[in-house]
């Protein structure tokens, strides 16, 4: 499906778009690769394909995000979110304790 241009309803109908992981994990590194050079559009398609939208998603957008940073991101949408007890800060602080850890395990396994 990379190697052809296909609608998002076939993408949805090959792959699938549903809570079960088969589906939505395939679905969301497939949107993630489709839109590598855009990794903001992987939500765009994830959201416009329906079904577990807010799954896909968030793991599409994760993986840009792993990419990139915060950084790959339009800003002005990152400045739209709510910052309410689940909030942008919170999803900063979730970012910055999960990039620690990997950073302690990956100095551990060096030896530093």
């Amino acid at each position: 499906l990379l190697t052809s241009d296909v609608s998002l309803k076939q993408i949805k109908r090959e792959i699938g778009s549903s809570s079960k992981a088969q589906r939505s994990v395939v679905t969301a590194i497939y949107l993630f690769l489709r839109n590598f050079n855009q990794p903001f559009n992987a939500i765009i398609d994830a959201i416009s394909m329906g079904g577990d939208t807010d799954t896909v998603g968030a793991m599409a957008g994760s993986l840009g995000g792993a990419l990139g940073g915060i950084d790959i991101f339009p800003k002005d949408k990152i400045a739209r979110l709510k910052d309410d007890n689940k909030g942008k800060l919170y999803i900063l602080s979730l970012a910055k304790k999960l990039y620690n850890i990997y950073r302690e395990k990956n100095t551990e396994s060096k030896g530093e």
